[in-house]
């Protein structure tokens, strides 16, 4: 009998999901259910959703107390749960398809205990304007792209202006629409 290695863990963190409406959160959904179909072990971090009835996923949802903004103070409870979660999230792949959960990495990826498995990025667009603003963010910006295992843009207008704003992110691998 051949034994096959089991997939690992796939943690997708986002502070879009359903029931939110709009473009972010149903990609992530899609990658979401693409993932588990695939046969990985996917779960989704996501805010809290009051007053909504959830769907009949094919992966558990961990429903986080967040409004799900860029602020401070939801970037530092987000990064609270990542560290009470780094046992999990240290030994599998962590996919972070939009801005929020990156600002959250940011400040945790320069503690090795809190570094994921693999660690995978999608960048939409105009996030990568802020990041590339002069200051700490830019440095924190350039920092996480070179730890990331894997970029991915939805555009090839976006992964120009990413590789513009970041050269170090023409050195990773990289998904592509048509490649």
């Amino acid at each position: 009998m051949v034994s096959v290695a089991p997939k690992q863990r796939v943690f997708i963190i986002t502070h879009e999901f359903f029931p939110t409406r709009g473009g972010i959160a149903t990609f992530t959904e899609e990658i979401a259910r693409a993932t588990a179909n695939l046969g990985y072990p996917t779960e989704v971090w996501a805010p809290h959703a009051p007053g909504e009835p959830e769907k009949d996923w094919p992966f558990p949802i961990r429903r986080l107390p967040l409004k799900g903004t860029h602020d401070w103070s939801c970037q530092f409870r987000l990064a609270r749960h990542m560290v009470s979660g780094r046992r999990r999230l240290r030994r599998a792949t962590v996919y972070l398809p939009e801005p929020g959960p990156m600002l959250a990495m940011m400040a945790l990826q320069f503690f090795k205990p809190l570094r994921p498995g693999r660690l995978l990025l999608t960048f939409h667009g105009s996030e990568i304007l802020r990041f590339a603003e002069p200051g700490p963010r830019r440095c924190l910006a350039r920092a996480l792209i070179r730890r990331a295992d894997r970029i991915s843009t939805l555009t090839n207008y976006t992964h120009r202006l990413l590789c513009t704003h970041f050269p170090e992110a023409a050195a990773k691998p990289s998904s592509l629409p048509g490649r």
